[in-house]
């Protein structure tokens, strides 16, 4: 679903996808960030397949006790700036944390806030609307993602560009694939390789590396040949490439793919947890959701599982909750640690 599709592009680790898509949420990550699927070597938000898992250390918790909004939603995702968004009954609305709806459906595709803008779709266009769902940007733009840093990547006659929080197009539309902007830089696509433009547009990182991810805690996962490593934001290779998956560093960590599990690395790429898992992401809010098996759960940074896997989707902690599915519904458990 779009809604999955586009948590992949804005902040990897939410733990979801791919279940059938809107045709939107096909061109949006195909187009965007379409690399994300490819640079993990996994999908976000669940997984289906049957995956041999070491037994890990567990101090779960009873989940029946976290549920702040009980399972009653067709899809959900994160909470940002105190908003989430939720699909009942094939309508997208915005929630507060109580799990009241507070700007009612009129849109035929939603995004979730950020910078105090959402994207949303009206007719066959794209704008943006503010938190009392007043357009502020027309719509007038074939699609767009959510702000980064003051600026959205935007698609107009087949090319990507950015626009700040007024509209004004900042650097124009001439890219063929693009990102969000990221600790100031933002990876685009040119030639076939993928390198880092600065807020001027400005090629800053040259375009040489098969797959990158954004830049976080000063580094980024990049593809050189059939392995990920990681560069600082000279271009500079910090940690050698070596890995078959990597993600963003948060935290401290960053989940990787060594054989066929996943583990985690300090930023001197040494193995802190050792590679043990079917999928992992990375920490938020202290946690990091993990597949071991059939279902998703969560471990803490000495790799210990802080909530059973019992969820078939998960995101990552945003703002104290995260965004879980069970039985074909999803709700709200809050952070343990906070």
């Amino acid at each position: 679903m779009f809604i999955r599709k586009w948590f992949r592009y804005y902040w990897q680790n939410w733990t979801s996808p791919i279940a059938p898509l809107l045709v939107l949420g096909v061109l949006l990550v195909s187009v965007v960030v379409g690399q994300r699927a490819i640079a993990t070597g996994r999908s976000l938000f669940s997984a289906k397949q049957s995956v041999n898992v070491t037994q890990v250390p567990t101090m779960s918790l009873q989940t029946e006790d976290l549920f702040v909004i009980q399972p009653q939603f067709d899809d959900a995702g994160p909470f940002f700036e105190g908003l989430a968004l939720i699909n009942h009954s094939g309508k997208w609305n915005y929630i507060e944390k109580t799990g009241k709806i507070v700007i009612q459906p009129r849109f035929a595709n939603v995004l979730p806030f950020s910078n105090r803008l959402a994207g949303v779709q009206i007719g066959e266009k794209w704008g943006y609307i503010d938190r009392t769902g007043k357009v502020i940007i027309q719509p007038q733009f074939v699609l767009v993602t959510p702000f980064s840093e003051g600026l959205a990547v935007v698609l107009t006659d087949e090319k990507w560009g950015y626009i700040d929080k007024t509209g004004k197009v900042i650097i124009q539309t001439q890219f063929d694939y693009v990102d969000s902007f990221s600790e100031g830089l933002a990876a685009v696509k040119l030639d076939g390789k993928w390198g880092y433009i600065d807020r001027t547009g400005k090629v800053v990182i040259q375009p040489r590396f098969e797959n990158v991810l954004p830049f976080f805690s000063g580094l980024s996962a990049v593809k050189l040949g059939e392995k990920w490593g990681y560069i600082d934001k000279t271009g500079k290779i910090i940690i050698q490439p070596q890995f078959g998956g990597a993600d963003s560093f948060s935290e401290g960590l960053s989940a990787v793919k060594l054989g066929e599990k996943w583990g985690y690395i300090d930023k001197t790429g040494k193995i802190i947890i050792q590679p043990q898992f079917g999928l992992a992401f990375h920490f938020s809010e202290g946690l990091a959701p993990v597949y071991t098996g059939k279902k998703w759960g969560y471990i803490d940074k000495a790799g210990k599982i802080i909530i059973q896997p019992r969820f078939d989707a998960t995101s990552r902690f945003t703002e104290g909750l995260a965004a879980v599915e069970i039985g074909k519904k999803w709700g709200y458990i809050r952070n343990p640690l906070r």
